[in-house]
């Protein structure tokens, strides 16, 4: 039996709070490394403007800013569930109100003034003006629970087209992926070739490999190691942040190179690759 999502009572959205944090495991990065991938030597020759590390670490910074901050602490499911549970007491109120007889609300009006310290007043309409408690109980529960119950029934039926609903299929690691693309252009910019040239997919193996890999490894695998423990999987995320669809979603002119022009911005490669990296 599948466990009951429990409602995320009390979540405060992180547009209005949140600190950032650093990432835990970030390690120096080797710049030699990265000067050695790119062609450049020892980067002696790299004036100030053009150094690639420069463009690198404004990269890291943004990344780290959209990955690294407090971010929702709760589930969207439990955000969901917090309204199915308003909507389900709204409306379990509103079916009691319709099941009431006069005596019940004259009752309830009594209950009310002896509350407030008055003689309840057995006329429904008195010459003097009902306390201002009870007109407005009598407004609320001939109308306004009924209406309450209606919206909030709208509100759940509705809440998951909201933005931050998740999309089917495998979540896509925004953050990453844009920092992916940004590394893409500093790559293609000082060596002048595409990114997705020699970029390959070894199926016995089940391992990637080329130029750009290994310079998004050497800053991904020494800044954030988390973001993609292996081999797999920082291929497969390399996959996704050039493929056709996130360069359009991202507007980014990251430039592409395939053999064969294969359908929908795949590698040429990539009848070998395992379906779980599609």
């Amino acid at each position: 039996m599948a466990r009951k999502v429990q409602p995320a009572w009390g979540w405060v959205s992180d547009i209005y709070v949140g600190e950032e944090h650093e990432i835990a495991e970030q390690r120096d990065l080797d710049i030699f490394e990265i000067y050695k991938i790119l062609g450049l030597s020892d980067g002696a020759h790299v004036s100030k403007d053009d150094d690639p590390i420069f463009a690198i670490s404004r990269a890291l910074e943004v990344y780290e800013n959209q990955a690294h901050t407090d971010g929702d602490p709760t589930t969207f499911a439990e955000r969901h569930a917090v309204l199915k549970e308003l909507h389900k007491h709204a409306h379990a109120l509103s079916e009691t109100f319709n099941e009431m007889g006069e005596g019940n609300f004259i009752d309830v009006e009594h209950g009310i003034a002896l509350g407030l310290g008055q003689e309840p007043s057995y006329e429904t309409f008195d010459e003097k003006p009902a306390p201002k408690e009870i007109a407005f109980y009598r407004e609320f529960s001939t109308d306004h629970v009924h209406k309450i119950a209606q919206i909030l029934e709208l509100a759940v039926r509705a809440f998951p087209q909201h933005p931050d609903a998740p999309k089917r299929g495998r979540p896509v690691n925004g953050p990453l992926v844009e920092l992916i693309q940004d590394l893409a252009w500093i790559y293609e910019r000082h060596t002048l070739t595409d990114a997705y040239e020699g970029f390959t997919y070894d199926a016995p193996s089940k391992e990637y490999d080329g130029a750009f890999f290994r310079f998004a490894a050497a800053v991904i695998w020494k800044f954030d190691p988390a973001a993609a423990k292996t081999n797999n999987a920082l291929g497969s995320q390399i996959r996704r942040a050039l493929s056709e669809e996130m360069l359009t979603r991202n507007s980014l002119e990251v430039r592409y190179h395939f053999a064969d022009e294969p359908e929908d911005g795949e590698l040429a490669s990539n009848a070998d690759v395992p379906d779980s990296d599609k």
